[in-house]
């Protein structure tokens, strides 16, 4: 039996391998490996406040703290049935988007480079100059969201329980807005150039999940709903999501009846592609992307579309927050017993947080499904599917688009090994 291994897969968050068995040229097994102990996240909530669970979870990952942060807040929200009034939505929804524009930004500048023939990212600097100014500014924007509404772009504080510690400042607030154009001409500019990215040709029919909210292009509230016709609330996650382990290993996997799926960009494309803002479709339109489209590689591609997408969106979102009068930050709460369950779109695709607190607002249980944990099964069926049309390449050339499949799910371990 002849084997494949890569002991570190680069531009990657976090550490992870992979290992591939072959017998008489038919591949048995593709399997990720990944290099990192457990965090025992969920562990540590166990006896604490409520109040403290955001602060902690956000501190599972430094890419995409403030989803963490959002999720947690809402699932102990669904616990104690606290009702948030739509400004304070509103503001999540911005610092949701600020998150994903900063980290499609960081992983666009850190993989376009295998596509383009390049040896590390850091040439776009001088190869590519004008689109990698442009991830700069679009990167420094979507911090620029988290931080004016949070307190800080990595872990924010200011989130929690029933809103904001903390109201942003306004004058902040505007001076975003009146960059947002800028911000979205240097987005459409970085997709004029995205289409010099030759896509690897791939198709591996699979499942998409994602949340779904026939209102808009769901990122902070909707139903756990796939392209094969599930549709269940949050609170039932578990109801059509099971976690799995397989032994020696320390992640826990998902699957749905008993079969791997993909959430993320691509995922939520194929969810609801057609709640798209107006220059996010044209881009999905000049970017040839098709759906239903099944090529994982254009998780790339995807990441560019809702870099506009949300971009414009975040326009509506502060034009709205700054001409109400009704500006809302905080509702007050009872502490009681009970379990809720908290789903948003993380960069990576959809995050579920679900607590049981007692009557003392302590935390008795705690579960946490994040993104990568649930797409890394699909991987592996990915590469299975992928290395064989790989025959004639050299054993560089093999590992190179390997490498690439893995880097375009945009892997993020630290939260796989919460």
């Amino acid at each position: 039996m002849k084997k494949i291994v890569i002991n570190h897969i680069n531009k990657i968050e976090g550490h992870a391998g992979m290992e591939v068995n072959i017998l008489n040229g038919k591949i048995l097994k593709a399997r990720m490996e990944v290099k990192e102990g457990a965090r025992l996240i969920e562990g540590i909530l166990i006896g604490r406040p409520i109040e403290e669970a955001s602060l902690i979870t956000a501190r599972i990952c430094g890419l995409c703290p403030a989803v963490h942060c959002i999720t947690a807040s809402k699932a102990l929200e669904a616990a104690l049935k606290i009702k948030i009034p739509e400004p304070i939505v509103n503001l999540r929804k911005i610092m949701l988007n600020g998150q994903i524009i900063q980290s499609h930004a960081l992983h666009i500048l850190m993989a376009s480079s295998d596509y383009l023939g390049l040896g590390n990212s850091l040439d776009l600097m001088s190869k590519h100059s004008a689109a990698f100014q442009n991830i700069i500014k679009i990167r420094e924007f979507g911090n620029e969201l988290i931080e004016t509404i949070g307190g800080r772009s990595v872990h924010p504080m200011s989130a929690n329980i029933g809103g904001f510690l903390k109201a942003p400042n306004q004058e902040k607030l505007k001076k975003l807005l009146e960059k947002q154009p800028e911000i979205l001409a240097s987005a459409i500019d970085l997709s004029d150039w995205f289409e010099k990215i030759k896509i690897n040709k791939f198709s591996r029919k699979t499942e998409f999940v994602a949340l779904k909210n026939n209102k808009e292009y769901a990122i902070y509230e909707g139903d756990i709903s796939s392209s094969e016709k599930l549709s269940i609330s949050a609170q039932k996650y578990n109801s059509g999501l099971i976690e799995f382990q397989r032994a020696s290993e320390i992640i826990n996997m998902v699957k749905r009846n008993q079969q791997p799926y993909l959430v993320g960009p691509l995922a939520r494309l194929n969810i609801a592609g057609n709640k798209l803002n107006k220059n996010a479709r044209q881009t999905m339109k000049k970017l040839k992307l098709d759906l239903p489209c099944y090529n994982t590689f254009h998780n790339l591609t995807a990441q560019m579309i809702e870099i506009i997408h949300l971009i414009e969106e975040t326009q509506k979102l502060l034009q709205k927050h700054l001409k109400s009068k009704n500006k809302i930050y905080r509702v007050s709460y009872k502490i009681k017993a009970g379990y809720g369950v908290g789903a948003c779109e993380a960069p990576r695709g959809l995050l579920i947080h679900a607590y049981q607190i007692d009557n003392q607002g302590k935390i008795v249980k705690a579960n946490i499904i994040t993104p990568t944990a649930q797409f890394l099964f699909n991987l592996e069926r990915d590469l299975e599917a992928f290395i064989p049309s790989l025959k004639k390449l050299s054993p560089n050339q093999k590992r190179q688009k390997i490498e690439m499949l893995v880097r375009a799910y945009d892997l993020c371990i630290s939260c796989a090994v919460h």
